[in-house]
C-alpha cells in the first residue's frame, strides 16, 4: 500500500512539472541577449582577421559562431520541456505491464494453492493484456 501511495506522489510530481508553463518571458530574454551579442561579432572579428583577404575570413567565422550558439539556445529550449522530448508513451507502457503482471500473480495467489495452476493462469491473463493492448 504504501509503495502505491509513493507512485502517485511521484505521477502527481510529474503532473505539476509537466503543467508548469516556462516563463515566454525568460526564452525571448535569452534568444534577444545571444542576438545581441552575436550581431556585433563580426566588428570584434575584424582586427583578429586582418591577415585574410579583405577581412573575408570573419564573415565564416562569425557564421558558424552562429549557427552553434543558436544551436545550444534552441537544445536548452527543448530541454526546457523534457515530456514533449522523452519517449513517455514506452515508459509508461512498461510500467502499466509491469504493474499488471504483478495484480495479476497477487490475485493467482490468493485464489489458488497449486504452484502450477497460478502459472498458468497468470500467464494466460498476462497474454491476454498484451492482446488487449495491441488492438
Amino acid at each position: 500500500d504504501k509503495s502505491i501511495v509513493v507512485l502517485a506522489d511521484m505521477c502527481g510530481a510529474c503532473e505539476r512539472i509537466y503543467n508548469s508553463p516556462i516563463p515566454l518571458v525568460y526564452t525571448r530574454h535569452t534568444a534577444r541577449g545571444l542576438s545581441a551579442w552575436l550581431i556585433p561579432l563580426p566588428f570584434a572579428l575584424y582586427e583578429p582577421f586582418a591577415n585574410t583577404w579583405n577581412h573575408i575570413g570573419m564573415i565564416p567565422c562569425a557564421a558558424l559562431l552562429s549557427f552553434f550558439f543558436f544551436g545550444i539556445e534552441e537544445l536548452a529550449v527543448q530541454l526546457e520541456e523534457p515530456f514533449s522530448i522523452l519517449a513517455m508513451k514506452t515508459y509508461t507502457d512498461g510500467i502499466g505491464l509491469s504493474a499488471d503482471e504483478y495484480a495479476m500473480w497477487h490475485f493467482v495467489e490468493e485464489e489458488n494453492s497449486s504452484p502450477k495452476l497460478q502459472f498458468d493462469q497468470a500467464d494466460a491473463m498476462i497474454t491476454q493484456v498484451s492482446m488487449m493492448e495491441k488492438k
